[in-house]
């Protein structure tokens, strides 16, 4: 009786090390935005965000809960394809129950095969592993590289020479999925591609926006495609066939109803190619703001959404809004940006409130 407990007890610690070294070992970078939703309470959530990185840097979370009282989490990811999009919205579908639902189909209308594994890496090892973890595993990965995912510590041992400080932290980020930056790239007026300018994506793109529209009805959820306005000369010819097909879906019967192309409403949103981007595909902290706000307006004019600012259950959503403010000046304070680029993002914060 005692050796089998001592064994089992063993292997208690031995799986705890292991857990623990996992955790230290993987590479942390953008992992907060995925990792930490699981700290949300259970089914507080009314809208959830999927896409690549124009998600996580075009939709700001704390700006929807400050001037709307909306209760979002963006869960984009860098380079998710729209098929990595279908299975986070799974995986969060099975903690949050949310009124609706927001694809961003800006870069993850490509399915990327064969998957970078990079970027598989930076969206599975910051889930926890339930049910729909390993049917991601199944989809993403091979026999040969399962284990890599099942333990990462086997793919980022190496990594004892880069730790820092930081990696010995628990892993912590209080802005509901919104990664910004204060630079500032100055591009030419935005060009929208004429409608018939395109090429047909493949079929399996047709079938996971079937499956993701399944998946909310499934979850009584409302869907919203949006189509954010990275500017074109990033993506050159493919890109404009991209947004060319992106015009024609807009009138596709079985999804007009529910999207949103943003590329239509640059005016409305106030949108300077001069100042609110900062490279070519994605918007600065300014830019955010403004199709955050343009944003906020649609959704509540268009959704049954609830404004929780005078939930007391949602008392929370302030103190990390202040939070928010507070990390965002204080990069811009320690920013090396010249002076007119810092006016100009503090005139934009003080428009918006």
């Amino acid at each position: 009786m005692r050796k089998t407990t001592r064994f089992f007890v063993g292997v208690f610690i031995f799986a705890v090390m292991i857990y623990s070294l996992d955790k230290l070992f993987i590479n942390k970078a953008g992992a907060d935005i995925l990792y930490t939703f699981r700290y949300e309470p259970d089914n507080s959530l009314d809208v959830l965000f999927v896409g690549a990185s124009s998600c996580y840097r075009f939709y700001s979370s704390p700006e929807l809960w400050h001037d709307y009282g909306i209760a979002s989490y963006n869960l984009g990811t860098s380079e998710q394809s729209l098929s990595q999009s279908y299975y986070v919205l799974k995986y969060a579908l099975e903690m949050q129950s949310p009124k609706l639902v927001v694809v961003d189909l800006n870069t993850g209308l490509r399915l990327r095969e064969p998957y970078a594994m990079a970027r598989v890496h930076q969206v599975m090892d910051n889930l926890e592993k339930n049910a729909v973890w390993f049917e991601m595993l199944d989809v993403y990965a091979d026999e040969g590289n399962k284990v890599e995912f099942l333990f990462p510590l086997t793919l980022y041992h190496s990594r004892w020479k880069e730790l820092e400080e930081s990696d010995f932290l628990e892993i912590a980020n209080d802005n509901k999925g919104i990664s910004y930056n204060l630079a500032t790239e100055e591009f030419d007026l935005f060009q929208k591609a004429p409608d018939d300018y395109y090429e047909e994506v493949p079929t399996e793109v047709y079938d996971y926006l079937h499956q993701i529209e399944t998946l909310c009805q499934e979850n009584n959820a409302e869907l919203l495609y949006v189509f954010s306005p990275a500017h074109p000369v990033s993506y050159g010819e493919d890109w404009a066939k991209e947004q060319g097909w992106i015009n024609t879906l807009c009138t596709d019967q079985a999804f007009k109803d529910h999207f949103l192309n943003l590329c239509d409403y640059i005016d409305e949103a106030g949108i300077d190619f001069g100042r609110d981007y900062s490279d070519t595909w994605h918007v600065n902290i300014a830019g955010a703001m403004k199709i955050t706000d343009f944003l906020g307006k649609y959704l509540v004019e268009h959704y049954e959404l609830p404004d929780r600012r005078t939930d007391s259950a949602y008392d929370g959503w302030s103190i990390s809004y202040d939070r928010y403010c507070l990390e965002w000046t204080h990069k811009l304070e320690q920013a090396k940006i010249v002076s007119e680029d810092r006016e100009y993002y503090l005139e934009i914060f003080s428009r918006n409130k």
